[in-house]
């Protein structure tokens, strides 16, 4: 959205000052471990990840103990709501990580010719599998949360067997929990990796609670949408202007969606106040929706 208004818009995020993050339940951390437990009966690994992070939604840890192990697809799933253009850039830089299996997928689409062409790759791995005498294979699906890997698994199974949803499908981490655990991404501190962890937790509900606060990554939303000049923002927070400043906004937004808590003072009265935590979590929820076009948040690691 063009706007010819000047503002004078941060060139720099500036990230809260903390030590080592620990954002995850502890058992995040057997992930890994048990999956590798399980690999001896596994014939192909589908890697599946937010197209728009292609590279800090990763855990690296996956093709050291895992891909590298057994046949490995790269899933880059939500493409409808990345930013496409880049998309011959992210090819050559996985390249340069030997991995050269990549498909993006919109599982929205039934008729989506990335689930096609993963139903094709398995069914030449199928023909390998059936060279070696084996009747049947199994598939194990990793990835960081809220990324579609349930998306995944009912678009292939409605493909082989025109069947409904086998797994549920929602925004909230862990749904998949009963095929997969959840697996840590990090182990570095704010300091060295902001930026990475800032843009993984705008696109999941995975951070801890308290940690670290909604309307930092709120502000973090705001500071990526401005440094793209991307001020879509306007029409969907209500605002009349594009604004740098957070707090302006999550204050403009709260009035506009009527969102108030009760807050009593030391007197003993009550009074309304504007939630603007409520109005952060308006905010991030549009981006993960989409509503603000498609983005591609690894641009710099290109």
């Amino acid at each position: 959205m063009a706007y010819k208004h000047v503002v004078n818009f941060r060139e720099k995020f500036v990230y809260p000052i903390k030590e080592t993050v620990n954002w995850y339940p502890g058992h995040m951390s057997t992930g890994i471990r048990k999956m590798q437990q399980k690999l001896k009966s596994v014939d192909c690994i589908l890697e599946v990840h937010d197209a728009r992070i292609p590279f800090s939604g990763r855990n690296y840890n996956f093709h050291n103990l895992l891909t590298a192990i057994k046949p490995h697809i790269m899933i880059l799933n939500k493409m409808d709501l990345s930013e496409l253009s880049y998309k011959s850039q992210i090819l050559e830089k996985f390249k340069t990580e030997n991995i050269n299996n990549v498909i993006f997928t919109n599982c929205k689409n039934q008729n989506d010719e990335g689930i096609k062409r993963v139903s094709f790759s398995l069914f030449l791995l199928n023909i390998k599998i059936f060279i070696c005498f084996k009747s049947n294979y199994t598939i194990m699906i990793i990835g960081i949360p809220n990324v579609g890997k349930s998306s995944v698994i009912n678009a292939l199974r409605n493909r082989y067997l025109h069947k409904d949803k086998a797994t549920a499908v929602g925004s909230m981490p862990g749904i998949t929990r009963s095929v997969l655990e959840k697996i840590k991404i990090c182990e570095r501190s704010l300091s060295e990796n902001g930026d990475q962890y800032f843009k993984f937790h705008i696109h999941t509900h995975t951070i801890k609670e308290g940690l670290i606060d909604t309307d930092i990554l709120a502000d973090y939303l705001l500071f990526i949408l401005n440094k793209h000049r991307n001020f879509s923002y306007m029409h969907y927070l209500g605002l009349e202007e594009p604004c740098d400043d957070i707090r302006i906004v999550l204050l403009k937004t709260a009035i506009n969606l009527k969102a108030t808590f009760i807050f009593k003072t030391s007197d003993g009265q009550k009074i309304l106040k504007p939630n603007l935590k409520a109005a952060a979590d308006y905010f991030l929820k549009g981006f993960r929706k989409g509503e603000f076009g498609r983005m591609l948040l690894d641009e710099d690691m290109l």
